[in-house]
């Protein structure tokens, strides 16, 4: 799933955050607070879990993201395709 999140830059731009600085409550009633979920997948897998954020254009409720953001979504899906073939 792509997540918005202010990084700090102009629309699309993408940023690795770090997942002990991510905090808050945000949840609803079918979602943990991404912070719980990325400690129990870390905790599972043993694996190092890395969150990639994407500056959001429109944050209004039931928006469907901007051109920039499906561009940088379409971008990040490269590089994971790519750093994944790179390693197999």
């Amino acid at each position: 799933a792509a997540r918005a999140a202010h990084v700090g830059g102009e629309v699309g731009t993408m940023r690795c955050c770090d997942p002990a600085e991510i905090d808050g409550m945000g949840c609803s009633t079918h979602m943990l607070p991404l912070h719980v979920m990325l400690d129990y997948l870390s905790s599972e897998t043993g694996c190092a879990v890395l969150v990639v954020g994407i500056q959001p254009g429109e944050m209004e409720f039931a928006t469907s993201p901007c051109p920039e953001m499906l561009a940088a979504i379409d971008q990040l899906a490269t590089m994971i395709v790519d750093i994944r073939t790179r390693r197999l």
